[in-house]
C-alpha cells in the first residue's frame, strides 16, 4: 500500500523496477500494476507447494496482463516455453516490452483472448487495466481475436502442458467448460483466479466438479467474498 501511494506522486507514466536477480519490470505508475505485482511476487499466489515451476516446463498463461507471472515463471523455467495470451492492446504491448527488456526468448506473447470460440470475443473495459471482462460493465468495449485451448494445442502441437494459469475476470468458466476431455489429459496442473458472477456459487461449484471429473485434485483459497484461487493437480 505504501508503495502504491508513493507511485501516485511520481509524474512519469511508467517506471522500470529491478529485482534482486536483475529482472527488469516496466509498470504503469497510475494503475493497479503494482497491486498485481504484489499478488504474483509477494503473496505467492502462483508458487504454492506442488506447483513449483521447473526448468523444462510448458506453461500457458491465460490473461497474461503485462507479463508479471510470466517474468516470475521465467526465473525457473529456463528451457521450457511460456505462452502468454493477452487480448488488450495496451497490456499486450507492456507484456512485449517486459519480455524484450529482459531478452527472454522463451516467453511467447500472443495478442489473443482465450474463450469458447475461435474467432472474436467482446471484452468490456474497466478503469482497472487488470479487470477487463467479457461480462458487460459500462458501454466501453473492444472486439478482439480469440482462440480456444483445443485450437491452440493443435496449432502449437502441445502434447503435454505442465501448467495452465488462468486469470481472466470471469471467462474462466467457459474456457474450462470448452476444453474437450482428451485435451484435459494433456494438462498436469491448473491455477485459476476465480470470480463469482453476481455472487452466485453455481458456476464456481460446476467448475470444481468439472475439474474433479477430469481427474484433478483441487484445493481452494478464498481471497474475498467474490474471488479466490483454485489449485488443480493430477
Amino acid at each position: 500500500m505504501l508503495i502504491g501511494i508513493y507511485f501516485k506522486t511520481i509524474k512519469k507514466d511508467q517506471v522500470i523496477l529491478e529485482t534482486r536477480n536483475k529482472l527488469k519490470i516496466k509498470i504503469r505508475t497510475h494503475s493497479t500494476d503494482i497491486m498485481q505485482l504484489g499478488t504474483v511476487w509477494f503473496t505467492n499466489d502462483y508458487n504454492m507447494p506442488g506447483f513449483e515451476i521447473r526448468d523444462n516446463d510448458i506453461i500457458v498463461d491465460v490473461g497474461a496482463h503485462i507479463g508479471l507471472f510470466a517474468l516470475f515463471a521465467s526465473q525457473f523455467c529456463k528451457n521450457g516455453k511460456i505462452y502468454c495470451f493477452e487480448p488488450i492492446k495496451e497490456n499486450y504491448e507492456m507484456l512485449s516490452d517486459n519480455t524484450n527488456l529482459n531478452e527472454i526468448k522463451n516467453i511467447i506473447p500472443l495478442n489473443l483472448a482465450v474463450s469458447k470460440e475461435n474467432e472474436h470475443v467482446r471484452i468490456y473495459l474497466d478503469l482497472d487495466e487488470s479487470a477487463h471482462s467479457i461480462f458487460p460493465q459500462g458501454n466501453t468495449f473492444v472486439d478482439v481475436k480469440s482462440t480456444t485451448v483445443k485450437r491452440f494445442f493443435d496449432e502449437y502441437k502441445i502434447e503435454n502442458c505442465d501448467l495452465v494459469k488462468i486469470d481472466c475476470e470471469g471467462a474462466e468458466y467457459e474456457i474450462i467448460d470448452s476444453i474437450p476431455e482428451e485435451y484435459f489429459s494433456r494438462i498436469n496442473k491448473i491455477i485459476i483466479e476465480y470470480h463469482l458472477i453476481d455472487k452466485k456459487l453455481e458456476l464456481y461449484q460446476n467448475l470444481l466438479k468439472k475439474l474433479e471429473n477430469m481427474s484433478f485434485k483441487t484445493k481452494t483459497r478464498k481471497i474475498s467474498e467474490d474471488m479466490g484461487m483454485i489449485y488443480a493437480m493430477r
